[in-house]
């Protein structure tokens, strides 16, 4: 029972850690669009010089612009309300409808409505984009909130699970802090450091959600840190030892 405490504990300590930091796959954001300003910003003012604003929307809208109904266009722009931009979860509803448009080469198509081709734009988002960075944290990390929970079911395995029993007769360490809770608590801290840095280093080379950390090309370096949570472990080994361990 004494290491099954401390294997939970560790386990959803870990779990929590994943939740906390894990990354929404995909997010979409959808912006109001100004081609006049886009064309007098834009950074590689070299690739349009001399071209008019009609010139520039014909091309960038090339291929990639949608014509949609009054109530679609209402329902969109209801959402961007008096903003610029809106982020949207890759599950809402309101952008279904428009996901098959997008694919592996094209990541931003444009939605035209009335006569006089008012715009909006919709970009595909991935964790590598800078503009995903500036969407709401529930929006990066959408498990962040379980990180908590998780963490203190591990705790109340670790205080509720039943310790090992002794007779009366026996003589043996005490269940104290400097005996078993001391160690436990310097292993879980090594166990969550090292397991933060080398999630934190192999999500900044990835450029997807969670399972994207397995191919990212900083991988190695994550495996590398994670290596040094053994040390963690094995000092909460020492602690289930002394938990359980008579003195003769």
């Amino acid at each position: 029972m004494e290491v099954l405490r401390r294997i939970l504990l560790c386990l959803f300590t870990i779990a929590a850690i994943m939740t906390w930091f894990a990354p929404a796959e995909k997010m979409y954001l959808i912006e109001k669009v100004d081609f006049t300003n886009e064309l007098e910003h834009h950074p590689y003012p070299w690739k349009y010089k001399g071209k008019s604003v009609s010139q520039y929307v014909d091309e960038v809208t090339k291929d990639r612009t949608y014509s949609i109904a009054s109530d679609q266009w209402k329902n969109i722009t209801a959402e961007i309300g008096s903003s610029e931009f809106f982020f949207v979860k890759s599950g809402n509803q309101k952008i279904q409808q428009f996901i098959p448009y997008f694919s592996q080469q094209l990541s931003k198509i444009y939605l035209r409505h009335g006569p006089e081709n008012d715009f909006i734009s919709i970009r595909l988002l991935s964790p590598g984009d800078y503009s995903y960075k500036k969407a709401p944290r529930s929006y990066q990390t959408p498990y962040y909130l379980w990180s908590s929970f998780l963490f203190l079911i591990g705790i109340f395995f670790y205080a509720f699970l039943p310790c090992y029993q002794f007779s009366d007769d026996t003589l043996h360490y005490g269940a104290g802090f400097r005996a078993v809770i001391g160690p436990d608590m310097i292993g879980l801290f090594f166990i969550s450091l090292f397991f933060v840095l080398g999630l934190v280093v192999g999500l900044s080379g990835s450029s997807g959600g969670i399972l994207s950390l397995f191919s990212s090309n900083l991988f190695l370096i994550t495996c590398g840190l994670w290596s040094f949570t053994l040390f963690g472990f094995y000092i909460i080994k020492i602690g289930a030892k002394y938990a359980g361990l008579a003195l003769t």
